[in-house]
């Protein structure tokens, strides 16, 4: 972050206001729906024993669907259909095309 601020200060990384305040907003929206989604999971695992393993399958489910392991553009078109339908893209994909 500090090598970022420096090259906008000495001019050799554009700055765009609107960009930044962009994707600060998704930012902002990507922790409301984690924290959501997050509170649904946690509300439904009341009704499990062994919370862990929900927990876990919830962890694995979204790093998948969102894009953390690999980008979501290489899978096929009735994939992607798929994915844009289901919230899981608001979590990481959204905010890094931003």
């Amino acid at each position: 972050m500090l090598g970022s601020l420096y090259l906008i200060l000495i001019g050799q990384l554009p700055f765009h206001f609107i960009k930044s305040v962009l994707f600060i907003t998704s930012l902002i929206l990507t922790a409301i729906l984690w924290f959501l989604f997050s509170f649904i999971i946690g509300c439904l695992a009341f009704w499990f024993e062994n919370l862990f393993f929900v927990l876990l399958v919830k962890e694995v489910f979204i790093s998948l669907l969102a894009g953390y392991y690999f980008p979501l553009s290489i899978l096929p078109n009735i994939w992607n259909k798929l994915l844009n339908i289901l919230p899981f893209k608001y979590f990481s994909s959204y905010p890094v095309t931003i």
